[in-house]
């Protein structure tokens, strides 16, 4: 159980830190989903702190619980902004899966 509960942690760190770096730098891919600069940074921003919370997991347990418990809403929200500009189901899997992800680790934390 802890092994899964450290290689989720490393693969949402990973994950998340590449996505927060690229909005906050402003080189997001899609330019739809939101459309004011200031949202694509403030988000980066929330998925930074997550990361962080994560880093610190390793040694004050209960951060993991509220860094993916941050992931988990910050994906609902992606996904919710995905569907209304209308993007495929392809092109939202990689926030699903992200999401599905997170709340694993939620699950396993909190268990």
């Amino acid at each position: 159980m802890e092994v899964a509960i450290v290689v989720l942690q490393l693969l949402l760190v990973i994950v998340f830190s590449m996505t927060s770096i690229r909005k906050i730098a402003g080189i997001e891919m899609d330019q739809r989903a939101l459309s004011k600069h200031e949202h694509r940074i403030a988000v980066g921003f929330m998925e930074m702190v997550a990361v962080i919370c994560l880093l610190l997991g390793f040694y004050y347990e209960t951060l993991v619980m509220y860094g993916a418990l941050m992931l988990v809403v910050l994906a609902i929200g992606r996904i919710r902004t995905h569907l209304r500009v209308t993007q495929t189901f392809r092109e939202q899997l990689p926030t699903i899966f992200g999401g599905v992800f997170a709340l694993i680790l939620l699950f396993l934390v909190v268990s």
